[in-house]
């Protein structure tokens, strides 16, 4: 059984809309696809989502709809991986770009126990 969520939120930005889908698959896992360009507000609304579900052993958070964030972004969302882990949930973050990842590696962020992917389905065979 699949539940999909879905939200859009204005962006100041390019008056684009900030999409993300919250999929259950199999009880077992919860895949946070992210879209378009992500505000702070945003990235703490689905912070807040994510973190509010029921205790499951995997969440993917795939950020590869995302052309670009600024550093408040990338705190947040490496800040709701942590968080996750915290309360007993393997988190994973795929779909980086390289320009996310300068962005990342710029703050200097622990990030040992996170798993990275290119995708969803690369953290699904390991």
């Amino acid at each position: 059984m699949s539940r999909v969520f879905s939200v859009g939120l204005p962006s100041p930005d390019a008056q684009l809309l900030y999409h993300w889908r919250l999929r259950l698959l199999n009880r077992l896992l919860w895949v946070l696809a992210v879209v378009g360009f992500v505000t702070l507000i945003g990235a703490r609304w689905s912070d807040y989502k994510a973190l509010g579900e029921d205790a499951i052993p995997l969440m993917i958070i795939d950020v590869a709809g995302v052309p670009a964030f600024d550093t408040l972004v990338a705190q947040s969302l490496i800040r709701t991986a942590q968080a996750l882990e915290l309360i007993g949930c393997q988190a994973a973050i795929t779909g980086i770009s390289p320009a996310m990842a300068q962005t990342i590696t710029s703050l200097g962020l622990q990030m040992e126990s996170i798993t990275i992917a290119r995708s969803p389905q690369e953290v699904l065979k390991r």
